[in-house]
């Protein structure tokens, strides 16, 4: 763990930033520079930028381990450099995390699949059963049901949008964005398929309505308890009040 006043950092120090080749596991020094103990994260990567030539969001450091199998410590943006225990003239490891994206916008794409494809089967069930399918009409417990799955996640959009705080420097890797919305986009597509049947067998009535005012209580509590979380922390950072 580091802590407080443990630190080795010199005052006005010089670092080496290098780079291992993947291919053949060479580790190269692509560049120097000179930092301060109370910099953080955020001005190593902005000093770093001219010769690691990605985006400042794309950059990751660590301190090479002396023990072999021991996993390298990361520098994180929580911490200044002085309670990393650097000395001057060691060297950082420099990775490339590739093209990032927020975390906000995968949210909001991810969920934004639930909300179009759960209401093609329900509006063009003949794309998706075939001839005749629209003919059949929608039970009451079918348009519940669809009318709970727009709300859950109208509501999770709202809170993407306006309630969740993410640090700002909150991203992830481009490639989640396809993981993340397939599994969403595909469980969406899975439900609505049972759901909008037309050959879907209705529970008894009273088990609907009290799975109804189940889902709109839960739904009511989870919106509270994301408020309440979201204003623990101090706006722009990942520290909670």
């Amino acid at each position: 763990a580091i802590t407080a006043g443990a630190s080795r950092f010199d005052p006005e120090m010089k670092l080496k930033i290098t780079r291992t080749s993947r291919r053949s596991g060479e580790v190269t020094v692509i560049g120097e520079v000179d930092v301060d103990p109370t910099e953080g994260l955020v001005d190593l990567q902005r000093k770093c930028k001219s010769f690691c030539k990605v985006a400042t969001n794309r950059m990751r450091f660590t301190i090479p381990s002396q023990a072999e199998g021991k996993r390298q410590k990361a520098l994180d943006y929580d911490h200044p450099l002085s309670e990393f225990n650097l000395k001057d003239g060691e060297a950082l490891e420099f990775k490339d995390l590739g093209p990032q994206l927020s975390w906000r916008f995968v949210y909001v794409v991810e969920y934004l699949g639930p909300l179009v494809f759960f209401p093609l089967f329900f509006m063009r069930p003949e794309l998706i059963y075939g001839k005749g399918a629209s003919d059949v009409p929608l039970s009451q417990t079918q348009m519940i049901a669809f009318g709970c799955w727009t709300l859950h996640y109208i509501k999770r959009e709202l809170e993407t949008l306006f309630v969740h705080h993410w640090g700002p420097h909150a991203t992830m890797p481009a490639r989640n964005l396809f993981k993340n919305s397939i599994y969403y986009w595909l469980c969406g597509a899975a439900c609505a398929y049972s759901i909008a049947h037309p050959l879907y067998t209705a529970p008894p009535q009273n088990f609907v309505y009290a799975g109804l005012v189940i889902f709109l209580i839960s739904e009511a509590l989870n919106a509270v308890a994301h408020w309440q979380l979201a204003h623990l922390r101090t706006p722009g950072t990942r520290e909670r009040k």
